[in-house]
């Protein structure tokens, strides 16, 4: 790709048209690149759950402080039962959501897949990172959604995935219409510390 761009590198100047042509074919060129390193990471994943077995990687750590407030990123958390992310607004109970999720016990830790942000943005033109979505923890090669009623670990925590955390109007009111058209189904998923202790980033996430 790098020769490609040096060898035609002239041509830029030689006006906005063919300039705007070879932007596009770097673009398309950049996506079906993209699109096959993703499709080979799948492909890996797909083999192991044939296997039985569900490996994945914890690929971000996001919490906030108060509702509202941008999510910031750390490389590492302390989980702890029945309250959720140490330095997080829900385990401060002080989140958007805190008093109408307090009776249904789910607030505790929300996940989505870095794949379902990627296939989104590609679908859309848009440019959202996992911070726009407002989840606590990323994972990449896992299907969250299928996990939904069982017990999986992260690290050596032990986590129990309760529901689908579907996209609400509080996000598409930040992200736009376009999340609830597109996201239900592939927002992530609502999960409660049944074993506490602390993750890192990079930590294996499995399940059987």
């Amino acid at each position: 790709m790098i020769l490609w761009i040096a060898s035609h590198n002239k041509q830029l100047h030689r006006g906005p048209k063919l300039r705007g042509t070879i932007c596009g074919s770097l673009r398309s060129r950049y996506h079906k690149l993209h699109h096959a390193v993703w499709a080979s990471e799948l492909s890996v994943s797909v083999h192991l759950r044939k296997l039985g077995i569900i490996v994945s990687n914890l690929k971000n750590i996001l919490i906030a402080s108060e509702a509202g407030k941008n999510l910031e990123s750390i490389q590492k958390a302390e989980l702890v039962p029945s309250h959720g992310i140490v330095g997080d607004r829900y385990y401060k109970k002080v989140g958007t959501f805190s008093e109408a999720l307090s009776k249904s016990g789910d607030f505790e830790v929300t996940l989505i897949e870095s794949e379902k942000i990627e296939e989104f943005n590609l679908h859309t033109g848009l440019g959202y990172t996992s911070k726009d979505f407002r989840r606590n923890l990323v994972t990449s090669g896992i299907d969250l959604a299928a996990l939904v009623g069982s017990e999986f670990k992260v690290g050596e925590v032990t986590l129990k995935a309760v529901r689908l955390c579907e996209p609400c109007k509080y996000l598409s009111g930040l992200l736009g219409q376009v999340v609830m058209e597109l996201m239900m189904g592939k927002c992530g998923i609502r999960a409660v510390i049944v074993k506490g202790g602390e993750i890192n980033v990079g930590d294996t996430l499995s399940a059987r």
